[in-house]
């Protein structure tokens, strides 16, 4: 059976230096090769990478016998070429000799010289460790003979003192029939070296645990085969034994790793089991990597137990093999806890910091720099909010001048001169976890799964969370940053008992995060802004789009009174496990919703609440639908609301409820279709508004009974007790049950609204012009209707809508 070996060179040069391997020996770079075997008959070819140097040369390749000269022709390869890569095909393995050298010769001069061995047994032979390839001009008396990892049939070689580069390639799997060679190094070294300086350089072992006892020095490396925690590692004098990046050497000096920006946690000893505890292993790669500027963890799939959580370190990222790498929670700290700093010395102020204001000038010069995250604050509760949250804001240091401290972006509030402060934030940033599970064993640990605080350009991808007895994600004061494709599912919801099964919770000063692309299964609530007394700063400028809830115990999507300008995008609430598991809660400032669904939730698609805090909600082309014990929609509390587009329809109760709307407050609903509500109560309207004086507006709507299938009605279209300054207009009434609307109160009124029904007895309040005989008894449906008295032949015109005495005689 013959074995050949083939072999891809590739010509590195001009890297940065990584390690020295003798005082004049330097590593350039890193070669990739690969290997098969090839048996009898069969063609074989590999390829030649040139030097850029070399890319216009001629090239001749030739292959010779060991012990002689050129071969004959059956054994001379084909060559082809096409740029700097030259392919060498030989039509018939079997006619190579057993040991055959290959020569590529650039412009008359050999640049290049390497080996075919083939050799016939029983079994394919096994590739020797290393394969040593020269660049020199063959000639001189320098022999590889005790050149450690060179193949026997090396030894007669002879190359120059001339030679300039040496390529030493490693195989870990020596016996992987895949053929991956991998890690092969490229070392420059200075032209008077000879052989026997180069000889015992390249030292094999098997395993991890020998390293520690293997003797080196200046000019030594060593090859370790452990497919787990093995590697290329070199020698140095000193460093900082951690036995995963770098090991003991017993003569006082260290061994080195040699990789790219990659550390797998691997290297420092996983379990991986569930059983015992990774979270000192973990810390350490991360660690490890941080002390480097940054760069990838990588964790392989298996269940890693720890009983601290882990610390996150700026400019890194842990990521795992997704779902299969599981980070299994057993500590009252959580699996991560990021914790950011505050400076304990803070700065007071000389003039008001005011809203708009993108400075500020403290009582002493400047102490910060350009590029500084700091945090304005003061001790004034922010909007007098009920959970005692104190207004704050991070933001970044753009430059300072004496006293003065020019900001990156303009202060979002005014700050009360006599309370305020200053003080510098150095936070977690740059920090990725990615592509893994999160999981806690129900009903044991009343912590957050992850705690991020003081965080900023924060990245959390590709995650899931389960059974977490508290917070899947605890997010204060972090900002910058994107939370994309996280799964958060069956959480434990039981205030009784202290658990309170958040997916992601919001809280501080948190502002510009994006939560995108994320799912919630049975939480309680899917993502919530918080607040809580002492705590400074609310959330600002958050966008969640296109995420979905399903069974949650409380409100899918939530916002408490704390926080401005939240955004929600796309997002859809299903299903839900109580009688208030409401879609959407919005309880902050101008939000803002577009093209949201509540489908199947229970007390209501969408709650608009606390008028307060809340002003400003818009809402575009949202739909709720089929809600059970509820309306679509409830706008109440003095909230001002814009509806724009979108539907309420099969709801169990209205399609919109509208209360206590008082002055200033307002609602407007423009272009919606409220239709085939009133599914269980048979007394609930399309819209009903109730004990507002704000001013509500309903315009150019369909409102009544339009699916086929139904048979269930509205009471009224437009149902107005009890409340003022409504206005009914440009809708579309049909088959609504009693009438299409109802006005009880003062200064409301409906006019050019179209009706299905003409028997509807605001039919005739809604025409443009209606006739009597006689001066006209009725109320006017509208400001401007006119009405003609067909026996008298006199035209009146409505000035108001409050009695019949505002009609006005026009002759």
């Amino acid at each position: 059976m013959y074995k050949m070996r083939k072999i891809l060179f590739s010509m590195l040069a001009g890297l940065s230096c990584l390690t020295s391997f003798a005082q004049t020996t330097t590593k350039i770079g890193t070669v990739y090769e690969s290997i098969r075997p090839v048996f009898p008959g069969n063609p074989d070819e590999f390829a030649v990478t040139l030097d850029p140097s070399d890319s216009a040369k001629a090239v001749t390749v030739q292959t010779y016998y060991v012990t002689g000269g050129q071969a004959a022709t059956p054994y001379q390869p084909t060559v082809t070429r096409s740029g700097r890569i030259i392919t060498v095909r030989f039509p018939n393995v079997s006619l190579i000799p057993a040991q055959a050298r290959i020569k590529l010769k650039i412009d008359n001069a050999y640049k290049q010289v390497w080996r075919y061995d083939v050799s016939e047994s029983n079994t394919v032979k096994t590739a020797p460790d290393n394969m040593t390839i020269v660049n020199a001009v063959v000639a001189g008396t320098d022999s590889f003979t005790g050149l450690k990892g060179v193949p026997s049939y090396l030894s007669a070689d002879t190359i120059s003192k001339k030679a300039n580069r040496i390529e030493l390639a490693s195989k870990f799997n020596i016996n992987d029939t895949t053929g991956k060679w991998v890690g092969k190094n490229v070392y420059n070294f200075d032209k008077s070296t000879t052989s026997s300086a180069l000889a015992a350089r390249v030292v094999h072992v098997a395993d991890i645990n020998a390293l520690n006892n293997t003797p080196g020095n200046a000019s030594t490396s060593v090859v370790v085969r452990d497919k787990i925690r093995g590697g290329t590692f070199v020698y140095a004098a000193s460093g900082t034994v951690d036995n995963g990046i770098t090991f003991s050497e017993p003569g006082g000096g260290v061994w080195v790793r040699l990789f790219d920006n990659k550390i797998q946690a691997a290297w420092y000893v996983l379990n991986g089991n569930g059983v015992t505890y990774d979270n000192i292993s973990i810390q350490k790669a991360i660690d490890a990597q941080s002390a480097r500027g940054g760069g990838s963890v990588e964790l392989p799939n298996g269940t890693f137990l720890l009983n601290a959580a882990l610390l996150p370190r700026s400019k890194v990222e842990l990521t795992g093999q997704g779902d299969g790498t599981v980070l299994l929670q057993n500590s009252n700290a959580g699996v991560i806890n990021a914790q950011g700093t505050v400076s304990p010395t803070s700065y007071s102020m000389v003039i008001q910091p005011l809203r708009s204001q993108q400075f500020i000038r403290t009582t002493v010069t400047s102490p910060f720099v350009a590029g500084d995250w700091i945090r304005v604050r003061s001790e004034d509760i922010w909007l007098s909010n009920s959970d005692g949250n104190k207004q704050a804001f991070i933001v970044r240091v753009a430059r300072v001048n004496g006293d003065s401290t020019i900001l990156m972006n303009p202060l979002p509030e005014n700050y009360t001169l006599a309370t305020a402060k200053v003080e510098k934030v150095i936070p977690i940033s740059n920090f990725t976890l990615s592509n893994l599970k999160l999981k806690n064993i129900p009903n044991t640990r009343l912590v957050a799964l992850t705690t991020w605080n003081f965080c900023s350009e924060l990245r959390i991808v590709n995650v899931s969370a389960e059974g977490s007895d508290e917070a899947g994600f605890d997010i204060q004061n972090t900002w910058e940053s994107e939370i994309d494709r996280v799964r958060c599912t069956d959480f434990i919801d039981d205030p009784n008992n202290g658990r309170y099964g958040y997916g992601i919770g919001f809280s501080g000063a948190c502002y510009n995060v994006i939560t995108t692309n994320c799912t919630f299964r049975n939480v309680r609530h899917a993502t919530t802004t918080l607040g809580s007394s002492g705590v400074y700063g609310v959330p600002r400028n958050m966008t969640f789009s296109n995420c979905h809830s399903s069974e949650s115990s409380l409100t899918h999507f939530d916002s408490h009174q704390l926080g401005e300008e939240i955004l929600y995008i796309g997002c859809t609430a299903t299903g839900g496990k109580s009688k208030v598991s409401f879609g959407f809660q919005i309880r902050n400032r101008q939000a803002s919703l577009v093209g949201c669904t509540a489908y199947n939730t229970t007390g209501a698609g969408f709650y608009i609440i606390n008028g307060s805090i809340n002003k400003y909600t818009t809402m575009t082309g949202c739909v709720a639908s089929q809600v059970r014990y509820g309306p679509g929609f409830i706008i109440t509390n003095g909230a001002n609301v814009n509806i724009v587009g979108g539907r309420a329809s099969e709801c169990d109760y209205q399609g919109i409820l509208i209360s206590g709307v008082n002055s200033p407050s307002s609602v407007h609903i423009q272009g919606m279709a409220i239709t085939d509500n009133n599914r269980i109560l048979g007394t609930s309207d399309g819209i009903y508004i109730d004990a507002s004086t704000g001013g509500v507006t309903v315009d150019n709507c369909i409102i009544g009974r339009v699916a086929s299938f139904t048979t269930w009605n509205h009471r009224y279209g437009v149902n107005v007790n009890n409340s003022s300054s409504v206005t009914i207009s440009n809708n579309k009434f049909k088959a609504n049950g009693t009438a299409s609307y109802s006005i009880s109160g003062t200064a409301s009124r409906a006019y050019k609204n179209k009706f299905d029904d003409v028997t509807d007895v605001n039919y005739l309040k809604e025409l443009e012009i209606v006739s009597g005989t006689g001066a006209p008894a009725i109320v006017p449906g509208f400001f401007g209707q006119r009405f003609i008295d067909t026996v008298n032949k006199k035209v009146y015109e409505a000035a108001g809508t409050s009695s019949s005495a505002d009609w006005i005689p026009l002759n």
